[in-house]
């Protein structure tokens, strides 16, 4: 009797094994990189551990982050050795729906589908009139209609290349040199990728992590990063970013999802930008800190609206940042081009770049 079996144990392979037992189908995952199984009662092979018979079939539910084109063929080319029948996961989303209403109704980052609205008409009608390119339209078209229907047809698909570095335009060509700050910098492999695509320009390098054990990490890299880069001024702050100097209740421990949490399990200093950064030659803000965007961005005003510094701002951890967002940093400054670009699946990673006009 043929097997069907379940390529990834992430958030769809999750999703997809959930649907495989409302309608009766026995299933168990396969992944190369988890040890336990997701869920109770559905067991987990590593490949290579059970006999395969050409007769089972794998969907994939597993898709690679896109640092090239063909790199999901890869893995379909890598899993081709073994005797199953291989379904990619386009094609999984096809026949088997419902997996991806299970999936946006996770409740994780912006998938809270039935928890609070995902989309807004109104609101998203005003982004579309501040996007500067086709590309950005597309995709939040795609966004939109995702986020409404969750129809295999509109799944968004991510632009190829690095996190902050698209692959058609670079959002850094108008600066003559480059002072970050870098709000939510974790271990510092965003100023490691930040130093070998712009180290060039790159004068001034302030990176913000309050999470201890990892802000202890991040100072590592950079007196290593300092020896390879001497004229780079890197400075590290042990803190939040937010709308205001403060103490508030932190979640550490979680790696790069560790977040501010009412009942978090340490405190830690927030500082505002436009007070810490007042004097600096400031240029350019990347943030990415777990929800806590818009915050940051009202932590910033003046420096938004006096310096015009060029943003990287993630859109993906909370729904309504979609609009929220971009929608905010326009009633600050209207002398921005914006661009949306989606740097990995499932919704993550989706960016908004603001380039300033004129400087």
């Amino acid at each position: 009797m043929s097997k069907k079996y379940i390529y990834g144990a992430g958030v769809f392979g999750v999703a997809l094994a959930k649907h495989f037992k409302e309608i009766g189908i026995n299933t168990a995952f396969i992944d190369a990189y988890k040890t336990t199984s997701p869920l109770e009662g559905i067991s987990l092979f590593k490949p290579g551990d059970i006999p395969i018979y050409p007769n089972d079939t794998l969907y994939i539910a597993a898709l690679m982050v896109p640092i090239h084109k063909n790199v999901d063929e890869d893995l379909q080319v890598s899993l081709s050795k073994y005797s199953w029948s291989i379904v990619d996961t386009y094609k999984t989303f096809k026949l088997y729906p419902k997996a991806l209403e299970y999936f946006m109704s996770d409740g994780y980052m912006w998938r809270q589908r039935g928890i609070k609205p995902l989309v807004n008409s109104e609101r998203i009608n005003e982004l579309r009139a501040l996007l500067s390119d086709s590309r950005s339209l597309e995709l939040l078209e795609k966004i939109e209609r995702f986020r409404a229907d969750a129809l295999p047809e509109n799944y968004p698909i991510p632009d190829i290349g690095c996190d902050y570095f698209p692959n058609d335009f670079d959002p850094y060509e108008v600066f003559g040199s480059l002072s970050i700050a870098d709000c939510g910098s974790f271990d510092g492999n965003s100023c490691r990728d930040f130093l070998q695509f712009q180290g060039h320009k790159i004068k001034n390098y302030y990176a913000f992590e309050p999470d201890p054990d990892v802000f202890q990490s991040l100072t590592k890299k950079m007196q290593v990063t300092k020896q390879e880069y001497p004229s780079v001024n890197f400075v590290c702050m042990p803190t939040g970013v937010g709308s205001e100097v403060k103490i508030l209740t932190f979640q550490s421990g979680l790696a790069g999802c560790s977040h501010l949490d009412e009942k978090g399990d340490i405190q830690v200093p927030i500082v505002n930008l436009d007070s810490i950064l007042s004097g600096t030659d400031i240029n350019f803000i990347k943030i990415d800190v777990e929800g806590a965007e818009i915050e940051v961005l009202e932590g910033a005003k003046q420096l938004i609206i006096n310096k015009t510094p060029g943003i990287a701002v993630s859109l993906y951890h909370v729904p309504e940042h979609l609009w929220q967002v971009p929608l905010l940093i326009n009633k600050y400054n209207k002398n921005y081009n914006m661009y949306l670009r989606q740097h990995n699946h499932w919704g993550m990673e989706l960016t908004l770049y603001c380039v300033p006009i004129e400087i």
